[in-house]
């Protein structure tokens, strides 16, 4: 079953359709969120809720258009909207030994996500949007314009600046 034809058969009464759409999209959708919330459960139930508010509003989306990249705008709006929760709000972050050089081993690793985590939790919600969906998802900057509800420009704009100011977040950590 397609996209398209699930969608065509919830609006036509067969919810159980639907059904195809959460399982196609479930897993990147909650790796998507961890990714806004750093947090498994939270992510999990971020995911959810974005399935349901996408069923809520199936009415409301465009046949021709792709499901997945309304849904994501719905997913990343929802994760936005928790990171600006207090809730969500993390601290200053810690003082973090340099990275060792050469071959890293399994702490190195963790250590630079851990790195990586401070890094963009510090970037503005815009450029860490951007830089999630493009360097972390590996989306394109058409996909995420259109996620984002934003011109193709200004994601570049923002994934450029995002760059810039995640290199210097990262000097000040090390």
């Amino acid at each position: 079953m397609t996209d398209q034809q699930a969608i065509k058969d919830c609006l036509s009464g067969n919810t159980h359709a639907y059904r195809h759409l959460v399982e196609s999209y479930e897993e990147m959708a909650i790796k998507t969120a961890y990714r806004f919330l750093r947090d498994w459960d939270e992510a999990r139930d971020a995911s959810q809720e974005a399935f349901i508010r996408a069923y809520q509003a199936l009415e409301s989306f465009r046949a021709g258009s792709k499901f997945s990249t309304w849904f994501y705008r719905i997913l990343v709006n929802l994760c936005t909207d928790r990171v600006r929760s207090s809730r969500f709000r993390k601290s200053v972050p810690l003082p973090v030994r340099p990275l060792t050089s050469g071959n890293p081993g399994p702490d190195a690793i963790l250590e630079y996500r851990d790195l990586m985590e401070k890094a963009l939790n510090q970037l503005p919600i815009k450029r860490r949007q951007v830089f999630i969906l493009m360097d972390l998802e590996g989306r394109r900057g058409k996909e995420v314009a259109k996620i984002l509800n934003i011109n193709e420009s200004t994601v570049r704009v923002h994934r450029m600046k995002a760059k810039e100011q995640l290199r210097k977040i990262i000097v000040k950590l090390i």
